[in-house]
């Protein structure tokens, strides 16, 4: 059991939908408290920012409609991970260091999310996992393999 690799696959969650949409609702109320005489230039102004924001937001939504991470991970920490965009194949060589992590020893852990550091060779890098990004039983075996490898002595 020392060396089982973990796969996980993450895709957006539909708290993350959820938070998009909002995210576009308040700004489209936020029109409703604009100063009734306001410049032209000044109205203007905001308009062309609303409607970036607004552009900003529905690309994001675009976006993340095909977004996936694969992540693998092992009992020691070690692992590769992934990104997949809409229309684009995951990246399959595991040996390109450019993909290995390695688990950071900063991990918080509850029932609704879990966030934890990798190491990559790129620098660190924050992994933000949502409850609802993964099923129930796979959830709770990344949060059960994040904890052990937390309570593991360093260099272990």
């Amino acid at each position: 059991m020392a060396g089982q690799r973990h796969k996980f696959i993450l895709e957006a969650s539909r708290h993350w939908w959820l938070c998009q949409w909002l995210g576009l609702v308040l700004l489209m109320a936020t029109s409703y408290a604009w100063p009734a005489h306001i410049s032209t230039t000044l109205w203007g102004l905001l308009v062309l920012g609303m409607a970036g924001f607004c552009g900003y937001r529905l690309n994001q939504l675009w976006r993340g409609r095909g977004w996936r991470v694969h992540l693998s991970l092992g009992d020691d920490g070690c692992g590769d991970y992934r990104l997949q965009l809409p229309q684009q194949p995951p990246h399959i060589a595991s040996d390109d260091p450019k993909y290995n992590i390695r688990l950071r020893p900063t991990i918080w852990v509850c029932p609704w999310f879990c966030c934890f550091a990798i190491a990559t060779t790129q620098g660190r890098q924050w992994v933000w996992v949502f409850a609802d990004m993964l099923p129930l039983a796979t959830y709770r075996c990344l949060c059960r393999l994040l904890i052990a490898h937390k309570k593991a002595p360093a260099g272990a």
